[in-house]
């Protein structure tokens, strides 16, 4: 069970002497569990990039990644992908309704689709008053991404990494979605890491910061 107590000592991540290719050098840190932690930083630094690298779905060219003290390598990558969730900035929704996009997301990881009543609840973590009959394809690029935010939650992922979440979000929107799914994660013990360029927003709703500070390249 994650300790949802932002004080928790319990280490969730940690790299050391990590590089990407020849274009990113991270200094080595660490993420804790049970926390929400923003990364922040210059453009360049690899924000979006780390999150990709935590989840796999790309691999470093050197250095460690330890997830709860284990190599992630040690993880099979979709048990790993289905335990820690990353939504990208890119969206994908499938034809029809609200409702056939979580049922064929669902079935897709092998899980049974949640009911309508879940589904609006999810839907309404992110500001989102819509019925599960409602055509994604009819909404703005704004409200597709938090849909797609709502459908990541409802897979109950042990960490959930968010890179941009506000980029396409008015002010008041930012702060809706952002003050829903905060709640959702510490009410559930969810890990929530990420990304943003919106300090304002960062300061406010982070349990710690990580600024990756300035772009550094790899010397090797």
């Amino acid at each position: 069970m994650i300790n949802p107590d932002p004080t928790s000592s319990e280490t969730l991540f940690s790299w050391q002497n990590l590089q990407f290719l020849d274009l990113i050098h991270y200094p080595d840190g660490s993420i804790p569990a049970g926390n929400i932690t923003f990364i922040t930083g210059e453009s360049g630094t690899g924000k979006s990039t780390l999150l990709k690298l935590l989840n796999r779905s790309m691999n470093p060219s050197g250095g460690t990644i330890q997830y709860r003290n284990r190599s992630l390598e040690d993880y099979p990558v979709l048990t790993l992908r289905r335990e820690v969730s990353l939504v990208a900035q890119s969206v994908y929704v499938f034809p029809g309704t609200i409702r056939e996009t979580f049922r064929e997301f669902h079935e897709l990881r092998g899980q049974a689709c949640p009911d309508d009543r879940t589904i609006r609840d999810f839907l309404e973590i992110c500001r989102l008053d819509l019925s599960p009959d409602h055509r994604p394809d009819h909404l703005s690029g704004g409200e597709q991404h938090r849909l797609y935010m709502a459908l990541f939650l409802s897979f109950s992922p042990r960490v959930l990494l968010l890179d941009e979440p506000t980029a396409a979000l008015d002010p008041s929107n930012s702060r809706g979605v952002l003050e829903g799914i905060g709640q959702y994660a510490r009410s559930s013990g969810m890990s929530l890491v990420v990304v943003s360029h919106e300090l304002e927003l960062t300061g406010e709703y982070a349990d710690r910061i990580l600024d990756l500070g300035k772009r550094r390249k790899s010397n090797g």
